[in-house]
């Protein structure tokens, strides 16, 4: 081997190892895994933690889901296995990768797409959604093309600072504390497949009546609405890649609305229902289903912005039903390869 040789064999370890330290020290600084700064990121990190190909169903979306669907509410009543995907205020341009990504990892019947921001527009797009959306994602083709995606409005520098977070996070090096290093390491379970049980009670004080989604269909048919609203022209493409992803990964797509009275009303109901109309697919809105019964003096967290575990109890009940008379997807209760959920599931029972 010449000298000429030897020495482009060097630089090109060296280039190696400086990349991998270089992203490997950002992953330190990411406060992605975090319990302290970003504990919502768990929701996302957990699930990479799943046994492959074992999912029946996958939530994705906003913090809606995993404040508001219990997947171990489902498995307990019907034995179907889920998970709670999901990221705060994430757009609809998000939950298309985060499909994607899903998809690499599992063979879902059915993904619920939490619908409630398709009235966003990019303007709207927030770094810090933005980022949470993006950082806990593993490297790889999805996360590419997700920073490469104009609906994120990236900045060149926010794109290699997505593949790279120490380029964003290197300031972080002076607050860096025991869970930073932790998070490399350690194997406790902070969610219940994706789910954050929280017992916290905050009356919502507003009126929230479910007779008007009626009264509103008949005043747009009168001509006398005050207000209509359309889904935002980049959120209706990317829910059009997501109809046709599912239809490409032969599963199925249905929107779904977790309760939410302080953003949410009939004229969000109206244009998501002609929607998923015009696709032919499912939709269903949770704040107009009598059968759940959401009481706001009991059922959130927040004063009507997330449910509590009262709540997602009585999502999980419902939704139970829903999916027990939609698909016939199988019952893994007595089965010695799903232990560990059963297992999951006496921690769930015991910490409710």
């Amino acid at each position: 081997m010449n000298g000429k040789i030897r020495n482009g064999i060097k630089i090109i370890v060296f280039i190696g190892i400086f990349i991998i330290l270089f992203y490997g020290i950002g992953v330190v600084l990411n406060p992605s895994g975090t319990r302290e700064e970003w504990l919502q990121s768990y929701s996302v990190l957990e699930f990479y933690t799943q046994e492959e190909n074992t999912l029946d169903i996958i939530f994705v979306g906003n913090s809606s889901i995993y404040t508001g669907v219990s997947p171990l509410e489902i498995y307990d009543k019907i034995g179907v296995t889920g998970y709670s995907l999901s990221t705060p205020v994430q757009k609809p341009w998000a939950s298309y990768y985060w499909m994607k990504e899903a998809l690499d990892y599992q063979k879902p019947k059915v993904f619920f797409v939490e619908i409630g921001e398709a009235f966003s527009s990019k303007k709207q797009n927030g770094e810090l959604s933005t980022r949470r959306a993006i950082d806990s994602m593993k490297f790889g083709k999805n996360k590419l093309e997700m920073v490469m995606d104009s609906d994120f409005q990236l900045s060149n520098f926010d794109k290699i600072s997505s593949l790279f977070p120490i380029l964003r996070y290197h300031s972080r090096w002076s607050k860096l504390n025991e869970p930073d290093f932790e998070k490399l390491t350690e194997e406790e379970q902070y969610t219940y497949k994706g789910y954050f049980a929280n017992k916290d009670r905050r009356e919502y004080k507003g009126n929230f009546d479910k007779k008007a989604k009626e009264k509103y269909k008949k005043q747009l048919e009168e001509g006398s609405a005050q207000e209509v609203i359309d889904i935002s022209q980049e959120s209706r493409k990317k829910m059009d890649k997501m109809i046709e992803l599912c239809k490409e990964h032969n599963c199925e797509l249905v929107l779904i609305k977790i309760p939410e009275p302080l953003y949410w009303g009939p004229e969000k109901n109206k244009a998501i229902t002609d929607y998923a109309n015009s696709k032919n697919i499912k939709f269903i809105d949770l704040n107009y289903e009598e059968a759940i019964n959401i009481d706001w003096k009991t059922d959130t967290q927040d004063g009507g912005d997330h449910l509590n575990i009262n709540g997602a109890k009585k999502i999980g009940q419902y939704l139970s039903e829903y999916i027990k008379q939609s698909w016939n997807l199988e019952d893994h209760r007595n089965d010695e390869n799903y232990q560990e959920w059963n297992e999951m599931l006496k921690k769930y029972k015991d910490i409710k």
